[in-house]
């Protein structure tokens, strides 16, 4: 399998060489010793030394004569990232650290939606960096941060001497304030500069730097000892489970005496448990925030040094497990054939098992088939290709990709089980959490419980219900819950009130299903929940937050009513809106409500005049048709007023200048759900037929932003707002959700873009990155910051308080009002150090979840395509077949590829909604970022990193 990979860095990236070609490296520059003890792979980082000094001095500086300095410039623009993002000098070891990452999220398309956010974790000049792209480890310190192609970019000054671009994913360790920043403004922005005072001021930095990496490597050699321990010390009790460790939990066992350890020993400890792959995994998302590594399961290594030993020493096992799993697999592929238009079904095979050793290779490869970081070496590749060179059935590059088709050819995995939702119901990322996020595991926290007097119930549920003196009585004004057919988890309703002495003035109340009412902080169902943070829905299956038992189940909006004809309780939120779309007043209350409308979103659309959602499918799926419910004429009458509603928000936000850009998505949806799937056994394989049906569709996110469900969206918008001000009024530090603006590169864009907009205020992506424009990206904070994208101010802020039945961080808000309103005279109810640490797993756990959605999405979708492709082979007509006449917008320009003079680029295209990898370019096919040219489909990997190529057509 070819390994192409776009070029991400701009002008500067080159590509690393595949195995077949490597970059030759100088001798002179291999052996210069890493800044710790321990070297890493190839691309190693240059530690400049004091006897290297003058040669670096040499090398950064230059004579020239008067006039040659007279033409010498450091840029001072903020938008002139062009010149400084140049190749001025290109040295060999730049190669791999400038090449492509294989993981590299913009290109692998995880969200196309949602570009890269500055400033996400405050990178500032003067801030020291251990920057890590593939196998090359370099450190420098941060110069600037510049917005370049619609991306981010720190430039850092690098022990080179140079100034080398890198991007904030790819920085992995940062001691911020490392060096005068007056010194750093000194340095310039240039690859590579001439100018005495830039000159001089980069030679102290690399005199800083290398000082600190001389500290780094001592510090490494007095804790050795210790660091030896630290996986006995921290691995799991049970050999077969993940454990994880923090750098300061590390810190506190390896330097004990220490309070507060030195940042050089934090860093020689990061150093150590990155080069320990083997035993030590930096956690998938979030890494540099929490700095925590994951430990491999005990069996997981003895596993890899018993295959490990088989390689070495060529054991005729191996040779025997070859010959086996080559049958296996032509009888599997051969079964696979003859059952191509069946649904999926699987059963043990009736071939004879695998031997207690043959177990052990299958094992070791399926540990190998697990999404890691690429910044660090894989320590188990070489097994791998001993094992896969021996099955004489493929030509491939070993991968993870070749590794995943292995097994599924073989019947351990079935062909349809896509590998990183698998992963995660068994991830070493949920089931090791070092820090549990309960309340009880915070001290001290003042529960509802032992405020109210209320007693407690098993599992510590509430007997009765703490705030029922303080509930609003709802009862008699109706509530509308929209919703899409077959959703699970109705959380949210509205009632519709005008006010007649106050013509246009509406009130909104939003009503919020209440599972607080039942559930304490403290009880033991919380203690699950806060690990698992939010419910997961993942393509073929749902994970709900809260326990699927009695009375977790009734708690959606309308359960209780309908069964017993009782109010039930809720949360509301109120907000009384103006004919200019100012909010004019906010009421919170836990309410009763009992008089529950359930509507669907498709007869909302109908009754109200809005066409008909019909999303585009590539291959002519259709959903199934559904007859429309006339809604009564009252019903009718509050819809409109919650339309009028929605109409004035989305217009004073349009006329405030704001935009939001679209593109449209591939979605894809399984049948049958769940899917079959092969059990997590290695003694004998499994036979599998026929192939789940993949329905394809390309949705635009307009289609959430008008019609009935636009109106639902503004109003849980108007909610979260309510509850904001509600904790901003009393002083209250509450999870928060906050964007700052855009970026543009070419303000004169501006007016261009705006013009562009569409009633709801969106943008087509591709003009956007035409102009430059960069997004700031979403944080958590717990102030009330601004919210630029919903048009909300500083000092008001955003919170989510409208899920509290699929989503943790809302059932926290609802504990907080209670507790304020119960108790407004005394503390607030969880400590600020404990909702930091909560909304910091939400971030990571929510970064990680939109990952996994959206590698299911291209997985099954380009599973699709793929067999499309394979039936058109075989002469099977289709009515819809989308893949002949494609049309690419380029969303990358294409650049030349350093190590195999190639140029390759990244286009969007539109029929499918995904992106994919151009190449097969020559010098002579210039393109520009907006140009669109027919394309067809080439390459298709799957795997932990799914991709797929494409090139110019005709």
């Amino acid at each position: 399998m070819h390994r192409r990979s776009v070029q991400c860095l701009a002008e500067i990236s080159s590509r690393v060489a595949s195995p077949s070609k490597q970059v030759n490296v100088s001798e002179s520059l291999l052996n210069r010793r890493h800044a710790s003890s321990q070297a890493v792979g190839k691309g190693k980082l240059l530690s400049l030394k004091s006897d290297h000094l003058k040669d670096v001095a040499k090398l950064i500086v230059r004579k020239s004569s008067p006039k040659a300095r007279a033409r010498q410039k450091i840029s001072k623009t903020p938008q002139d990232t062009g010149r400084r993002l140049r190749p001025d000098v290109f040295l060999p070891e730049k190669t791999e650290f400038l090449s492509c990452r294989e993981d590299d999220p913009w290109q692998s398309d995880l969200d196309l939606s949602e570009p890269e956010a500055a400033g996400k974790y405050n990178i500032s000049r003067g801030t020291y960096l251990e920057v890590r792209r593939n196998n090359a480890v370099v450190h420098s310190v941060a110069v600037d941060v510049v917005a370049h192609d619609g991306r981010w970019m720190i430039l850092a000054l690098t022990t080179s001497g140079e100034v080398w671009p890198c991007r904030e994913d790819d920085v992995q360790f940062r001691i911020p304030g490392f060096t005068d920043k007056n010194v750093v403004m000194k340095v310039g922005s240039e690859a590579f500069t001439e100018e005495p005072v830039a000159v001089q001021a980069r030679i102290k930095l690399l005199k800083q730097m290398r000082d600190f990496d001389r500290l780094v490597e001592l510090r490494a050699a007095e804790l050795m000892p210790r660091l030896r321990t630290v996986y006995d010390h921290f691995k799991a009790a049970d050999p077969g489970q993940w454990s994880s460790v923090t750098l300061s939990e590390v810190a506190k066992y390896v330097d004990p005496k220490t309070e507060r350890p030195h940042v050089s020993t934090m860093f020689a400890i990061h150093k150590y448990l990155f080069r320990k792959s083997a035993h030590f995994v930096p956690s998938s998302s979030g890494f540099l925030e929490s700095q925590k590594f994951l430990l491999r399961p005990q069996n997981h290594i003895e596993d890899a040094e018993f295959v490990n030993d088989l390689v070495i020493r060529r054991d005729h096992r191996l040779e025997e497990f070859a010959m086996k799993a080559m049958e296996y697999i032509k009888k599997a592929q051969k079964l696979q054939e003859e059952s191509w238009n069946e649904p999926p079904t699987i059963q043990p095979s009736t071939v004879p098992g695998f031997t207690e050793d043959e177990a052990r290779i299958l094992r070791f490869l399926d540990h190998t088939v697990r999404a890691v970081k690429a910044v660090q070496i894989d320590p188990f590749i070489t097994q791998q290709a001993g094992i896969l060179k021996k099955i004489h059935v493929y030509d491939e590059l070993v991968n993870t990709a070749l590794t995943q088709r292995f097994m599924m050819d073989l019947g351990l995995l079935a062909p349809w089980q896509e590998q990183i939702g698998r992963e995660y119901l068994t991830s070493a990322e949920t089931s090791s959490q070092s820090q549990k996020l309960g309340a009880d595991d915070v001290s001290p926290v003042v529960t509802l419980a032992s405020t109210t007097s209320r007693p407690l119930g098993p599992q510590g549920l509430y007997s009765l219900d703490p705030v029922e003196s303080l509930r609003h009585d709802f009862s008699n004004m109706p509530v509308y819950v929209i919703d899409d057919y077959g959703a699970q988890e109705l959380d949210d309703g509205i009632s519709v009130e005008r006010v007649p002495s106050e013509p246009g003035n509406i009130w909104l109340h939003i009503h919020i299903a209440d599972p607080t009412a039942v559930l304490s902080p403290t009880s033991d169902v919380v203690k699950d929940v806060s690990r698992k943070l939010q419910t997961v829905y993942l393509l073929d299956q749902t994970i709900p937050m809260l326990p699927d038992t009695e009375p977790f189940t009734s708690m959606s909006l309308g359960a209780r009513s309908a069964r017993t004809g009782q109010p039930e309780p809720a949360m509301s939120f109120s907000i009384k809106v103006g004919t200019d779309g100012d909010i004019l007043e906010t009421k919170v209350r836990p309410s009763v409500i009992k008089n529950v409308h359930i509507l669907k979103y498709d007869d909302v659309d109908v009754a109200l005049g809005f066409p008909k959602l019909k999303p585009y499918s590539p291959f002519g799926d259709s959903p199934p048709p559904r007859p429309s419910q006339p809604l009564e004429q009252s019903v009718i009458d509050d819809m409109t007023g919650l339309q009028e509603v929605a109409r004035r928000m989305v217009k004073k936000r349009y006329d405030a200048g704001i935009m939001a850009f679209t593109v449209p998505k591939a979605t894809v949806g399984l049948s049958p759900t769940p899917l079959p799937l092969v059990p997590e056994q290695f003694t004998r394989p499994y036979e599998c037929r026929g192939f789940p049906k993949i329905t394809y569709y390309v949705q635009n996110s307009l289609d959430n932003v008008e019609g009935s469900r636009g109106m639902i969206a503004e109003a849980m918008k108007l909610a979260c707002r309510a509850a904001s001000r509600f904790f901003a009024e009393r002083g209250l530090s509450g999870i928060r959700r906050a964007v700052g603006p855009m970026h543009l590169q070419d303000e004169s864009a501006l007016d261009r873009l705006l013009s562009l907009r569409s009633e709801q205020g969106y943008v087509d992506y591709a003009a956007c990155l035409q102009a430059g424009v960069v997004s700031t990206g979403a944080k958590y904070t717990l102030r009330p910051e601004s919210h630029h994208l919903l048009g909300i101010p500083e000092g008001e802020g955003y919170m989510k308080v409208t899920s509290p039945l699929r989503r943790f961080q809302d059932m926290i808000a609802h504990w907080q009002i209670k507790h304020a309103l119960l108790h407004p005279e005394k503390p607030a109810l969880f400590p600020d150090e404990w909702l930091e640490n909560v909304a910091q797993e939400i971030a990571t756990r929510e970064s990680t979840l939109k990952k996994i959605s959206w590698h299911q999405t291209l997985w099954y979708a380009l599973k699709r395509v793929e067999r499309a492709r394979i039936e058109r082979q075989k002469g099977v007509d289709s009515e819809h077949y989308p893949l002949d006449n494609l049309t690419g917008v380029v969303y990358q320009p294409p650049v030349k590829n350093v190590t195999t003079n190639a140029y390759q680029g990244v286009v969007y295209i539109p029929a499918l909604g995904i992106k994919a990898f151009l190449v097969n370019l020559t010098a002579e096919q210039k393109y520009n970022i907006g140009d669109e040219l027919p394309i067809q489909l080439g390459e298709i990997q799957f795997g932990l990193r799914t991709r797929v190529d494409a090139s110019p057509r005709g």
